[in-house]
């Protein structure tokens, strides 16, 4: 188990200046696998917990090159969440 994920199973949280992580320049994914998946789902979570419409892995303490954000109409409700995957979800390579 990495290190990145060891952080994951302990929960993600918005992490505020001076924290390091936000002046670090954050690794490419080169694959998108279950443990990129699972950052991108609690990213989701943190993001709608703290009312934002986007977030980067680097505002949570992570440094890979990730982000998620919610696209949707001003006035249309926030897609869903059903059993810990959003309703919309896209992978890019």
């Amino acid at each position: 188990m990495s290190i990145a994920f060891e952080k994951l199973s302990q929960g993600l949280s918005i992490v505020y200046v001076p924290e390091a992580v936000l002046s670090q320049v954050a690794v490419p994914v080169a694959e998108v696998t279950d443990e990129i998946r699972h950052y991108l789902n609690e990213m989701v979570r943190v993001m709608y917990d703290e009312g934002g419409i986007g977030l980067a892995a680097n505002q949570v303490g992570v440094l890979h090159r990730l982000v998620v954000m919610d696209c949707t109409a001003d006035d249309a409700p926030p897609p869903s969440i059903q059993n810990g995957q959003p309703r919309n979800y896209v992978d890019i390579g």
